[in-house]
């Protein structure tokens, strides 16, 4: 276990990484609710877009605790480099591929033998949960009156998934303040992640090759 007042460049790394998350998540959510059709539809994209800037200023805070300062200034220009949902139903896969991919990390976080870490990320984690449920819901309803819905599906999950993807950490090399995060634990997350798409998104007429 880190001690809490132990500070490393890879810690204050992870938390730059979870500030982009959560920065990219409510971008995105933000720029879908000129998509959304229905009144509540453009409510629920505000709200989760106002969960992700609540979760980035919980990291921005951490992160200044630990001596760095401008998490919107380091973050803000990759923010700005991803591509933007371009209909409803590119809009509804972010949610389910890029928001998915980051409560799955988070999860790996939570198991995390840094207590710091896994306090974030319970933290968090909560409002991930209902982020996804919402976005299942609405690909029910697309799936019931979208015309050529599982082709334009499998363009708009080949398009995202690359970019969800990367919301995940990667190995990283060996820290003398930790481990921080089990390498099983994100290893483990990525897996679920994966399986649980190929169960979501198969039946709706999705290649099961997108996920491999």
């Amino acid at each position: 276990m880190s001690p809490s007042g132990a500070t490393c460049g890879c810690f204050g790394a992870l938390l730059e990484r979870q500030g982009y998350r959560e920065l990219a998540a409510a971008h995105l959510f933000s720029s879908g609710v000129v998509l959304a059709p229905t009144l509540d539809e453009k409510q629920m994209l505000a709200r989760h877009c106002l969960d992700e800037l609540e979760h980035f200023e919980i990291v921005a805070t951490l992160l200044e605790e630990h001596g760095v300062a401008d998490l919107l200034g380091r973050v803000a220009p990759r923010v700005a480099e991803l591509p933007r949902p371009e209909s409803w139903l590119e809009m509804v896969v972010v949610g389910l591929l890029f928001d998915r991919a980051v409560y799955y990390q988070l999860r790996a976080y939570a198991a995390a033998p840094d207590t710091r870490v896994a306090e974030l990320a319970v933290r968090v984690i909560a409002d991930e949960q209902e982020h996804i449920a919402a976005g299942q819901a609405a690909l029910r309803d697309l799936g019931k009156r979208e015309p050529d819905f599982a082709r334009r599906l499998a363009a708009a999950v080949e398009r995202w998934l690359p970019a969800s993807l990367a919301c995940f950490d990667d190995d990283g090399a060996p820290c003398a303040s930790g481990p921080h995060v089990l390498c099983e634990a994100r290893d483990l997350a990525l897996r679920t992640y994966r399986e649980s798409l190929v169960e979501l998104l198969t039946p709706q007429g999705v290649p099961r090759e997108h996920f491999a």
